[in-house]
């Protein structure tokens, strides 16, 4: 912390001020921006379906290369701010930013909304928010942590595999929460250890579990207190920033979608700029300069959005830096802003050119797997290169996730300690050994609440008095897997084809898993049984999308083409996709 004080008072608190106004003035057009792709994803309302997609979520990562949870707020304020002309114009005008309209919305009507802007000018998020809702949880994003984790690459790939099942068993990507399911499995697992004799463990951690939550609402609010006491150095003057003007919304289904890209190209465009700025701000270390308590206090008060969202683009601009093509591609529209943060994760100056055209034709689910796949093979398998995968590649990689959702490459494991147990010599080290390079370490690391990273750490204290000199990792997932991989790989007679399509939507934009049986050419028309004339949708794609005139599966069954959209605006024929609108 002296460091960033010392570096800023050489630069001179010019630079930091200059820096901090032109993020202040970024953030406020930005948040215009969000409002306008919010306004148009508002009219569009569940439209987005007439285009072929199942979920607002899929809607959002294909054509505004941003995530579900942002389009959806974006679509919930706009929608709230339709009624409410004041707010609305403060947040056009820049009088207060987007975290203070979120806050505001929540709680205006339009008779006391003149009230409420009244009564915020001059006062923090925070402030607001303790006035209308002291109860209320701060945001998870503040409350998150990270689990960092050294751990022999054998278990590195059993946590990868065992995360396959429950985002598998979920029926959806669980994102970090994952690791939940875990410890609730491993928790009724070391319940079986303890001697009825001993102190009754769900009461010690159920007193532990009260006393953490003390703990941490002492702490918030401490923070809070620090907050509204906070002499920042910086007025909250109005500033609109730049975003496209209001304008008639067209309404056409594909007018709204072209008209909702556009905005969204811009905006990706706009956050790469916004993130370099940022970067150098922090580096400076901005925001202690100017008196705010926090990262997150900044980020949530002077440019109204959160930390993480903050940080992300801090990400891309870092690891965008000497990655031109990456850059262009974002800058020309080509590629979207969730997609060039996959590609930068990934790409070398070597690499990237074909990283970029390999996200031109691809669409977002399926550069994912791409990049995921090259993420693998370089952690946990020893891979050198970093290219993007051939089609060898991807298939082998998808023959690894078949083998274990399947239960085929973990139920033998199962079975051999089934017999272990009943010989009374359970070779716990064994149970956990997928593949890698034996004696090799690699660390992981998993963002997740503050909460859950303390039943992590309760849990593996508690394991390593019941088993010392054990693994708790190994523990975790045996502990699952004794379980639920018993339960895998058993469905109906068209088993088969759906471990074919790894149990999931073979919708090229859908991220579904709850799959139906699906015949290319009807039975009704001549089609047959056979495995080609077989595919796996999830129930949407199946009966709205296709019988629904919404898309279009063309054979064959194992390897189809996709036209999505009622007037088509998307053509995908294994993993190549054209854009038609």
């Amino acid at each position: 912390m002296g460091r960033c004080c010392l570096r800023t008072t050489r630069s001179g608190v010019g630079e930091v001020s200059l820096l901090d106004g032109e993020l202040y003035r970024l953030a406020r057009g930005a948040g215009r921006l969000r409002l306008r792709i919010g306004q148009a994803l508002h009219r569009l309302g569940r439209d987005y379906r007439e285009l072929g997609f199942s979920t607002l979520g899929a809607y959002a990562l294909e054509r505004c290369c941003r995530g579900g949870r942002w389009a959806a707020e974006s679509r919930a304020l706009a929608g709230r701010l339709e009624s409410l002309p004041q707010l609305s114009a403060a947040l056009e005008t820049g009088s207060i930013g987007w975290s203070m309209a979120e806050l505001l919305a929540r709680h205006a009507t339009p008779q006391i909304e003149a009230s409420l802007l009244q009564v915020a000018r001059g006062k923090t998020v925070q402030a607001m928010r303790i006035a209308l809702s002291p109860n209320e949880e701060p945001d998870d994003d503040e409350l998150a942590r990270t689990l960092s984790l050294t751990v022999p690459v054998e278990e590195a790939w059993a946590l990868q595999a065992t995360r396959m099942i429950i985002e598998h068993m979920d029926g959806k990507s669980a994102g970090e929460h994952w690791l939940g399911s875990l410890l609730a499995e491993g928790y009724v697992s070391l319940l079986e250890l303890v001697h009825p004799a001993e102190n009754d463990f769900s009461a010690q951690i159920e007193a532990e579990d009260t006393a953490w939550r003390v703990e941490m609402k002492r702490v918030q609010d401490l923070h809070a207190r620090a907050e509204l006491r906070s002499g920042l150095a910086v007025t909250m003057h109005p500033n609109a920033g730049e975003a496209p003007d209001v304008d008639d919304l067209p309404t056409g289904v594909e007018q709204l979608d072209t008209r909702i890209r556009e905005y969204s190209a811009e905006l990706g465009s706009r956050d790469l700029f916004f993130g370099r700025v940022a970067q150098r701000f922090l580096v400076l270390g901005g925001w202690q300069s100017l008196g705010f308590v926090s990262e997150a206090h900044y980020a949530r008060e002077r440019l109204g959005m959160s930390r993480a969202s903050l940080r992300s683009k801090v990400s891309l601009a870092r690891r965008s830096r000497g990655l031109d093509h990456v850059v262009d591609a974002l800058q020309q529209g080509r590629i979207g802003f969730e997609a060039a943060q996959l590609v930068a994760r990934i790409a070398t100056v070597d690499t990237e050119r074909a990283w970029v055209e390999r996200a031109a034709h691809r669409t977002f689910k399926h550069l994912r797997e791409e990049v995921q796949a090259v993420e693998i093979a370089t952690r946990l398998a020893g891979e050198t290169g970093r290219s993007p995968p051939n089609e060898e590649q991807i298939g082998q990689m998808q023959a690894l996730e078949r083998s274990i959702l399947s239960g085929e490459l973990l139920r033998n494991v199962c079975r051999k300690e089934a017999r272990d147990d009943a010989d009374g010599a359970l070779d716990e080290a064994t149970a956990v050994q997928i593949s890698g390079s034996p004696g090799g370490r690699v660390t992981v690391r998993i963002r997740l609440p503050g909460d859950l990273l303390r039943q992590y750490r309760q849990l593996e204290g508690f394991h390593s008095r019941e088993l010392p000199g054990t693994s708790f990792v190994q523990f975790l997932c045996w502990s699952f897997w004794r379980t639920w991989v018993p339960t895998l790989g058993f469905s109906d007679k068209w088993e088969v084809i759906y471990r074919r399509d790894r149990y999931r939507c073979t919708s090229p934009v859908c991220h579904q898993r709850n799959v139906t049986l699906h015949h290319v050419q009807y039975r009704a028309h001549g089609g047959t049984d056979s495995p080609d004339n077989l595919t796996s949708p999830c129930a949407f794609c199946h009966l709205e999308g296709q019988h629904g005139g919404r898309l279009k599966i063309l054979p064959p069954g194992s390897n189809p083409t996709w036209v999505l959209g009622r007037q088509p605006i998307m053509r995908v024929h294994g993993r190549e996709r054209v854009l038609l609108a």
